[in-house]
Parts: C-alpha cells; sequence; structure tokens
C-alpha cells in the first residue's frame, strides 16, 4: 500500500516537469516577468519554439505577416495560452504508453485532451469566461493515474480489474488496492509543479 506523498516522491524521482515549464509558469504568475526573460527561457526548449511559432502563424490567427520571432509570438498567443501550450508539451511524454503497461496512457491522453477542450468550450460559451485556466484543469485533472501507472502500476492494474462503475467510483477501487487515489496524488504534482 502506497501514501500519496510517497508516490509523488517515486514518480517525481521518474518524471519531472520539465525545467523550461516550470519555469515559464513561474515567469507568468510574476508582475516583474520581462518578454527578453520569456524568450531566454522558451528558447532552450527547440520543440516548444516550433510549436509556438507554428500556432501563431496558423490560420487560427490571421495574420497577415509571418512571425519568426519568440517575442513577437508570446504577444499574439498571450500568457495563458502559452501556460497551456507548454504544459501539453511537457506533459505529452508522460502519456506515452509503455509496451507491457496493460493500462493504455494513450486513451487516457485523449480523454483528458477531450476534457480540456470541453472545459474551455463550457467557460466560454455557457459562463463567458476566458477558458483557458480550465483547459488546463482538463489536461491535467487524471495526471495522478499517470504518477500511479509508474510508481504502483501493479497495485492499479488491480484496482481497474475490480472497478465496477455501477458500484463505486474507480477512487474507492484505488484506495482498496493502492492505498491513496489519483486525486489526491494529482493534487500533490501540481503543487509541487507550481502550477495553479
Amino acid at each position: 500500500m502506497f501514501e500519496s506523498d510517497e508516490i509523488v516522491k517515486k514518480f517525481s524521482d521518474l518524471k519531472t516537469m520539465p525545467h523550461v515549464a516550470i519555469r515559464v509558469t513561474q515567469l507568468i504568475g510574476s508582475e516583474e516577468a520581462t518578454m527578453q526573460e520569456f524568450e531566454e527561457v522558451i528558447k532552450l526548449d527547440p520543440i516548444l519554439v516550433t510549436r509556438l511559432l507554428r500556432l501563431v502563424n496558423s490560420p487560427y490567427f490571421g495574420l497577415s505577416n509571418q512571425v519568426d520571432s519568440i517575442a513577437k509570438a508570446v504577444v499574439f498567443v498571450g500568457m495563458k495560452h502559452l501556460r497551456n501550450l507548454v504544459a501539453v508539451e511537457a506533459l505529452r511524454d508522460m502519456f506515452k504508453d509503455r509496451e507491457d503497461s496493460g493500462f493504455s496512457r494513450r486513451s487516457l491522453w485523449l480523454h483528458c485532451a477531450t476534457v480540456a477542450i470541453l472545459c474551455e468550450m463550457i467557460a466560454k460559451r455557457i459562463f463567458g469566461l476566458p477558458g483557458e485556466d480550465f483547459f488546463l484543469a482538463g489536461i491535467i485533472h487524471d495526471i495522478g493515474l499517470i504518477a500511479e501507472d509508474q510508481v504502483a502500476g501493479d497495485f492499479l492494474r488491480k484496482a481497474c480489474e475490480a472497478y465496477r462503475p455501477a458500484e463505486n467510483p474507480l477512487v474507492e477501487y484505488e484506495r482498496e488496492h493502492i492505498g491513496t487515489d489519483h486525486c489526491r496524488v494529482g493534487v500533490s504534482l501540481i503543487r509541487g509543479w507550481g502550477l495553479p
């Protein structure tokens, strides 16, 4: 049996939120951060630079001139969209399936992406709120399952095998077989990474 803090510690030893993602999140939360600081951090991750420039130059933004500067791209994309892009990129590798897993991280990734998109749409269309924070919450809402899979995979699979949706929620089976649940683990991870 595991405590949530024990799973978080072991998972953090295996997979940490990449330095770039943590630093960008810190800069977004800082009122003194300059565009130069953003550029210095973002340029350390070539994949993030590529995705950022591809996004800002996409038809979604409909810009007449091509943007080739990180600083300009950040201005057009906006801080919260940037934070979400960074979080998605940082988390993507954590959701890759292992050959012997028996637990589909790919299906979980599709689920989380769907939840993120729906959270953003509901926030915007029903409540008239900016959707970026809700998107981030949706994309990371089940990150605790990834940590459990990597640290206590056999126990998680037993919980999933015992799971009966009509009887009890999954967290009940997790607590029985693992000693904690993905909600508690996820909260600890997010706090440790400094995400809102």
